[in-house]
């Protein structure tokens, strides 16, 4: 019995895994077309367009003019003095012949090359077509050509000299004509344009669909808390969304700090349970590092704001700027030219900065100019650091520059307590965040987990709600550099809000 139940609920463990596979495929999917739904649009307006091209390009007009007509057969009576006629319906061996034969003579050579003679032309302009209603002596002849005139003399020269061809095979024959041939005015093969472009949209949004399946099938990356706890095996610490500002203004600041007025409660919130998590995880570590696998992670603004947020609950904190080969602490939060700083020649700048009425930081900045600064990195003037640094902080945060190229992070991951890995939503693949992990493993240091940044939440009920911002490439000094641009969230209530927002922004603007 225990073995039967283990086996059922085995199996069912593993329906649930392969249910749950097959959401994250189709949610990988969404996502997917959510990012490249424009790829379908192109592809339908380009497949539209050459289908529409291809049918003007390709299209030549056919003309159609058919009669119908009986065949009637004279043969010489008993007597020598009448002939026998057969109308609509004959008898069987007389139909019989007529249909077999008919056919045969209306596309022969012979009655082609009289017909030519006929209407002196050079070649036979067009084709032939024949059909019998069976079991009797009525037919239809169609005549199709790219001239309708010419497509109709050539049906009526047919209809004149098929008498003098089939009389060497029927005997002498007359044609009783039930439906005159016309001449035709429309083609025979119209094209429906709209159809053809129709077809050509249809078949670019199904290749677009195709590509946006591989994509999603190939492209191995990190969406959500459940990717982090199952494919990388650690533990999710927070989740960050989007941000995004109004466009109305272009003078509002758009930093992604906390002490920005203009950044909503819901990515204050989303940080304040990632500061929570953090501490229910630090315990003694106290030394903790920020990095990432590639540029435009995310890192230094989690940095920034994991310092911002200790401060404000009136711990003690320094942030360090240990990322020398692209410094931006400062710029971010405006230190660049203020004047409360401590210069040390063989260190760099410290910089306290007034957090709120209460609390206040310290930013500690490394002199990058000098040749000297290399020996930062020496494992024994690190430790002897850091060491200074905890005799006066509460909390030593550290920003690194991205450990997936760049080696400084792992000696610095050797003298601090503890490492977050900080991970953009759908951005680096999963096999390079692993060699990022097995890295941060190899120097012994506790890794508290990850946090997943600038998450799509499509919510906009939080102050200025969610919105999205991004990382360029650039110039660095290792091969990469970061650059800053935010998109803008949705419109509604923008007059409402454009006369207080420029006082706030005057104010943010006054403060810095």
């Amino acid at each position: 019995m225990n073995a039967a139940n283990h086996s059922s609920e085995s199996h069912s463990s593993q329906e649930q895994l392969q249910d749950q596979k097959l959401d994250l495929d189709f949610s990988q999917f969404i996502s997917g077309f959510l990012k490249f739904w424009w790829v379908c649009v192109i592809l339908a307006v380009l497949f539209a367009g050459l289908m529409y091209a291809r049918s003007k390009m390709t299209y030549s007009p056919v003309y159609k003019s058919s009669v119908t007509f009986t065949v009637q057969t004279q043969t010489v009576s008993g007597n020598g003095l009448g002939v026998t006629s057969y109308s609509f319906s004959s008898n069987r061996a007389s139909a019989a012949q007529l249909s077999s034969s008919f056919p045969s003579i209306i596309q022969s050579n012979i009655l082609q090359d009289v017909v030519c003679n006929d209407l002196d032309l050079k070649y036979f302009p067009c084709s032939l077509s024949a059909s019998v209603v069976s079991g009797t002596n009525m037919f239809t002849i169609t005549a199709t050509g790219k001239d309708p005139e010419l497509t109709y003399e050539v049906l009526c020269s047919v209809i004149r000299k098929y008498p003098d061809v089939a009389q060497y095979v029927l005997g002498n024959t007359n044609l009783y004509i039930l439906t005159e041939p016309v001449i035709p005015t429309v083609p025979a093969n119209q094209v429906s344009y709209r159809g053809q472009v129709m077809r050509g949209a249809a078949l670019g949004v199904a290749l677009g669909l195709v590509w946006i399946m591989l994509y999603a099938v190939m492209r191995k990356t990190i969406r959500s808390r459940t990717d982090i706890r199952i494919k990388l095996n650690q533990n999710c610490l927070g989740v960050l969304p989007e941000v995004t500002f109004k466009r109305y203004n272009k003078e509002i600041n758009r930093s992604i700090i906390l002490s920005n007025p203009m950044i909503g409660e819901g990515y204050l919130e989303s940080f304040r349970a990632l500061r929570n998590s953090l501490l229910n995880s630090a315990g003694d570590s106290r030394v903790i590092m920020v990095t990432s696998t590639a540029p435009g992670e995310g890192k230094t603004t989690v940095s920034i704001n994991l310092a911002l947020s200790l401060a404000m609950m009136n711990k003690s904190v320094v942030l360090v700027d240990a990322d020398i080969r692209n410094p931006s602490v400062s710029s971010r939060l405006g230190l660049k030219n203020s004047a409360s700083t401590t210069e040390n020649p063989h260190i760099g700048k410290l910089t306290q900065l007034k957090v709120n009425s209460t609390a206040s930081m310290a930013v500690l900045n490394f002199n990058t100019v000098k040749y000297s600064m290399w020996k930062f990195f020496d494992v024994n003037n690190l430790t002897a650091l850091i060491e200074q640094l905890k005799g006066k902080y509460d909390y030593v945060i550290v920003d690194t520059s991205p450990l997936g190229i760049t080696s400084e992070p792992a000696v610095i991951a050797q003298v601090v307590d503890a490492a977050i890995l900080t991970i953009r939503h759908d951005l680096v693949r999963t096999s390079r965040i692993f060699s990022v992990l097995d890295t941060l493993m190899a120097t012994n240091v506790t890794i508290l987990g990850c946090v997943l940044n600038g998450v799509a939440s499509g919510s906009g009920s939080y102050g200025y709600g969610y919105g999205r911002y991004g990382y360029g490439y650039g110039s660095y000094g290792y091969g990469y550099g970061y650059g800053y641009g935010y998109g803008y969230g949705d419109k509604k209530k923008r007059r409402k809000r454009r006369s207080s927002s420029r006082r706030t922004s005057g104010e943010s603007s006054s403060n810095q």
